[in-house]
């Protein structure tokens, strides 16, 4: 579960400082970790390209579990299990999806910028994270 939270910081941090025009500094913080413009830039796609992904299967996640709240709506001896399982096993692939675009940003991530930079870029994503809650409040976490 904490790589999880890890890789999601990957996507989720640089999506929010992104929102808010920030590219060019986050572009110069991935050049002080010795990546040159075009690397920079890759990295800056591949977190993207997850984010998308990520944001679509969350969107789906939630369909499902409004329909399975739907679902268990009528008396228990009138709920359709085969349908509720089903809704659920779709899910469990979406949650898949996710686990496999977090891993395979960061294998994609790593291989640009090396097992030391990419620690050394999640470090200083951890530390805008928490500059970014204090100087904006709490922000809401994902459901999924």
């Amino acid at each position: 579960m904490k790589r999880c939270a890890v890789l999601a910081l990957v996507v989720a941090i640089p999506s929010a400082l992104f929102a808010q025009s920030q590219a060019g500094p986050e572009k110069k913080v991935l050049e002080q970790l010795g990546l040159n413009k075009a690397q920079a830039a890759q990295v800056m796609e591949i977190q993207g390209k997850t984010e998308a992904t990520i944001r679509q299967d969350a969107v789906q996640i939630r369909l499902l579990r409004a329909q399975i709240e739907k679902a268990l709506l009528p008396a228990p001896a009138a709920v359709d299990m085969q349908a509720v399982n089903g809704l659920i096993n779709q899910m469990a692939q979406a949650r898949a999806e996710i686990q496999k675009a977090l891993i395979g940003a960061e294998l994609e991530l790593r291989q640009i910028m090396g097992d030391d930079g990419f620690h050394a870029y999640m470090r200083h994503m951890r530390r805008e994270l928490r500059h970014g809650v204090m100087m904006r409040g709490p922000m809401h976490s994902m459901h999924i």
